[in-house]
């Protein structure tokens, strides 16, 4: 117990959540390791809006809910994972919403839609990428001309 202690990165309130992440962690149950977002493509596509949401999480840790994330095959984004976590998604609004939908039925710390745009204008790369900083993030939806929006959306502006 000493040892896991010490090697936690925070000081105070949030080690005790950290602690908690760590033994769960350890616990095998099926929920944990079947956690399956499954987004169904909408029929007529042509007519629903394009938006795009960015999601901010207290932490993106869990590899199953990492794997989830970057399995959501019906849209686009940018994923970033670790202390805080950051979810772009890019794609129709019912599809968009569907997944917020199953993400928000996980167990979070904590998980706040901070931003929503309505965009038709450039797109994100097929599929969910992981990025390791904030920053390319926001290198990412600057590419998009998105950058003050999404800087905004992370409360840095």
């Amino acid at each position: 117990m000493n040892n896991l202690l010490s090697s936690l990165s925070s000081s105070t309130e949030e080690r005790l959540l950290e602690i908690v992440d760590v033994f769960t962690s350890f616990i095998p149950t099926s929920s944990q390791e079947q956690i399956d977002i499954t987004v169904k493509p909408v029929a007529n596509t042509s007519q629903t809006p394009t938006i795009v949401v960015l999601i901010w999480f207290h932490h993106l840790l869990s590899l199953t809910k990492r794997k989830a994330i970057l399995a959501l095959s019906s849209l686009r984004g940018v994923s970033k994972p670790g202390y805080p976590g950051v979810l772009v998604l890019q794609g129709h609004r019912d599809v968009v919403e569907d997944a917020i939908v199953e993400l928000k039925g996980m167990k979070w710390q904590a998980m706040q839609v901070r931003g929503e745009i309505v965009w038709n204008d450039s797109t994100l790369e097929d599929g969910i990428h992981e990025v390791e900083t904030v920053s390319e993030v926001v290198e990412r939806m600057e590419r998009l001309g998105l950058g003050d929006w999404c800087l905004s959306a992370l409360r840095m502006k």
